[in-house]
């Protein structure tokens, strides 16, 4: 029905607000989980030219510039897997046009009570 379309569409949008904001959370913590890369797979090898200039000062500074690669290439995707979700989720809300908060408080009330019975 018309009204089950509208909840479903309601629900997606407010999921993707909670991915928008978690990607932006994540965003926030460059900490690299070792657990979470081998949950993607496994480590592959990504080649980055410098000039030789740079490369000579980068032996003298004690930086893992592999580590610290790795963790702005994993923030730099966060960032852009957001914008795209928000990119997302700005078409979703053009298509969709305006459901009234109301509305939407009394379908979420409305589907609570039918699953606590």
């Amino acid at each position: 029905s018309s009204m089950r379309l509208k909840r479903i569409l309601a629900y997606s949008i407010l999921g993707y607000v909670n991915v928008c904001l978690s990607a932006l959370i994540l965003n926030s913590s460059l900490a690299l989980d070792y657990n979470w890369v081998s949950y993607l797979g496994r480590l592959v090898n990504v080649s980055v030219k410098v000039p030789e200039e740079v490369r000579r000062l980068m032996r003298r500074v004690d930086v893992n510039w592999s580590e610290y690669l790795r963790k702005v290439i994993e923030a730099k995707v966060r960032m852009e897997l957001a914008k795209e979700a928000v990119r997302r989720l700005d078409e979703i809300r053009g298509r969709a046009g305006k459901v009234p908060t109301e509305e939407v408080v009394r379908w979420i009330r409305e589907d609570r009570e039918r699953s606590l019975r």
